[in-house]
């Protein structure tokens, strides 16, 4: 229990910190963007609070940032955003503002990005399709009032795609699933109008489909309620 201390960032040599799974309270001390040598860093699901501290883009090594489960507010810094991640979980906390559109560096490094279960608007950047490595985005469960962006589907390596819930309008690009590699596609709860593409019904790798009874008019509007296969392969197919 208690803060997480200050001179934590006084460890210079540190590469692994995991503090997860306890009952810390309070911010996060700016000293930690001191640690220039730190790869990986979890504090998921403590109490903690207040924003996340710009210094923390002082970790220029930092591969992988846990930050789930507390009640972390405000926006995310977009110097965050130039820090070569490749794990971002920031999921279910109270942050909200805009995405952050990224740097080429996080472009190249980053391949999960879980931002589910916040409070974040402004739609999806559209520099969010350069991220060619990346196997998975959660962004469910928020406030982004967007169109889905057809841009998602050059995402080559994108396996699991969760937008539930998270405020989408309009159609489904029929392009989404143009990578081929998409094995969960998760679009219910949201206002979402038209049919389904038949394009989608084509990508041999996706096996869970879950359109849903979408906002708008309280109806399916594909009649893909609930989970589906589509094509005859799972996932790796």
């Amino acid at each position: 229990s208690g803060e997480v201390p200050a001179w934590l960032g006084g460890l210079a040599a540190l590469q692994h910190l995991d503090l997860s799974d306890n009952a810390l309270t309070g911010d996060l001390p700016d000293s930690l963007g001191d640690l220039k040598d730190l790869s990986y860093l979890s504090l998921s699901k403590n109490r903690l609070a207040g924003s996340v501290p710009e210094a923390m883009s002082g970790c220029t090594r930092l591969a992988e940032l846990h930050l789930r489960g507390n009640q972390l507010s405000g926006s995310i810094p977009d110097a965050m955003f130039d820090v070569g991640l490749e794990t971002l979980d920031m999921s279910s906390n109270a942050l909200t503002g805009v995405l952050p559109s990224g740097s080429t560096r996080l472009a190249e490094t980053l391949q999960w990005l879980d931002l589910s279960g916040n409070q974040l608007t402004g739609g999806i950047p559209a520099e969010m399709a350069l991220f060619f490595n990346l196997r998975y985005l959660n962004l469910s469960r928020n406030d982004l009032r967007t169109q889905l962006p057809p841009e998602l589907g050059l995402l080559r390596n994108l396996t699991v795609l969760d937008l539930r819930s998270s405020g989408l309008y309009g159609p489904v690009p029929g392009d989404l699933c143009e990578s081929g590699s998409l094995a969960v596609l998760q679009l219910d709860g949201n206002s979402l109008a038209g049919p389904i593409p038949d394009n989608i019904g084509k990508c041999s790798s996706l096996y869970l489909l879950e359109h849903g009874a979408q906002q708008s008019d309280g109806t399916d509007t594909g009649g893909h309620g609930g989970a589906e296969e589509a094509g005859d392969s799972t996932a790796g197919g």
